[in-house]
């Protein structure tokens, strides 16, 4: 697994993505050529971002579970990815630019964090934001997938980009935590998160 962004395997990636190319991807019944890698703007101080909190924006299949849609909730109100990309026209004819989706990583599946910040799982898509959660819970491809085609898609219309938040620093309840203070010289550049319970592994991040 690589442990730095110098790592070979890193270093592969980068220099793939800077030959320009294109690739064919599915579109509903239609076979569609889009630049891959796609490309950045030089210059995005024209361009609007629309942000979108995955959870409360769209279920093309129901309606939502806590009425009135527009009140207090703390739950999950039912939003897909496949909601926003059933919208993308919409959005385009807003004058959106980019997109911005909240954090779409798996969260833990007891907690109702429907804003998606109470990560578990920095290598899975949420399945609670899948069009079949419960299907996403036993294949979690299903909502990798549906999360490929939005940008697919995002791409295919002409948006500058489809952006995730990914919030490294919190992660979801998964035991009880307590701040350890990490001496100011010896390990550069980290922060370090131990959990109060002797036996449990800290939860370290180091930054690149």
């Amino acid at each position: 697994m690589p442990t730095s962004i110098w790592s070979p395997e890193i270093q592969t990636v980068f220099d793939q993505a800077r030959m320009p190319g294109t690739r064919r991807v599915q579109v509903g019944d239609q076979s569609i050529e889009i630049p891959s890698p796609f490309p950045s703007p030089e210059d995005w101080r024209d361009r609007w971002i629309y942000f979108i909190m995955v959870d409360r924006f769209n279920n093309p299949g129901a309606p939502p579970r806590h009425l009135p849609w527009d009140s207090e909730y703390g739950d999950f109100q039912g939003g897909t990815i496949n909601g926003i990309r059933q919208q993308l026209d919409y959005l385009q004819k807003l004058g959106a630019g980019a997109l911005w989706l909240s954090p779409v990583l798996k969260n833990c599946q007891y907690s109702p964090s429907y804003h998606g910040y109470g990560i578990q799982d920095f290598l899975a898509i949420e399945p609670r934001f899948a069009s079949n959660p419960a299907q996403a819970q036993q294949d979690p491809q299903l909502a990798e997938n549906e999360l490929r085609q939005l940008v697919d898609e995002a791409h295919r219309i002409r948006f500058t980009g489809a952006m995730r938040t990914v919030i490294a620093g919190r992660i979801g309840p998964m035991y009880p935590l307590t701040h350890r203070p990490m001496p100011r010289y010896g390990r550069k550049n980290c922060i370090a998160i131990s959990s109060s319970n002797a036996r449990a592994t800290p939860f370290l991040l180091r930054a690149i």
